[in-house]
């Protein structure tokens, strides 16, 4: 016999899923790691009907198992990568723009850092900060805003 709480309960993990596959394609499409509430105003267009609130838990879930990168920023507003394999960041200072770096970095002195400190390293984030050849073009022969 299903009751009225099963149905509902099966609805709500449709839903979810549903919300949870529109978001993860959203973040999947894009190369510019967009704050959550890009990614909202992005899914809203096609799910008005969702909140930030749920885009919100929904990046948080993917960060957590694996599926995305959270990406805290030095401007306070974390960015969302839906490329979770190996690699690192680049981020302008001057425009705000986010660069993935697909290079190879050797990790030794850091592990060897870690096994004398008896520190258990969980992950890996490594984020330049700078600015891009974009900005640094626009600004040639002026003076760097601090």
């Amino acid at each position: 016999m299903i009751t009225n709480s099963d149905a509902e309960s099966k609805t709500a993990k449709i839903r979810y899923s549903a919300q949870r596959e529109m978001i993860l394609d959203e973040i999947r499409s894009r190369r510019d790691h967009p704050s959550a509430a890009e990614v909202y105003m992005a899914v809203q267009k096609v799910k008005p009907t969702i909140s930030l609130g749920t885009v919100y838990r929904v990046l948080n879930k993917l960060a957590e198992d694996g599926e995305a990168l959270r990406l805290p920023m030095p401007d306070g507003v974390d960015r969302y990568d839906g490329f979770a394999h190996a690699h690192q960041h680049a981020f302008c200072a001057e425009c705000r723009r986010l660069l993935d770096v697909e290079v190879e970095i050797p990790l030794e002195e850091l592990v060897k850092f870690a096994d004398q400190n008896k520190f258990v390293i969980e992950g890996l984030q490594i984020c330049m900060v700078g600015k891009c050849k974009r900005c640094v073009k626009a600004r040639k022969g002026k003076l760097w805003r601090n």
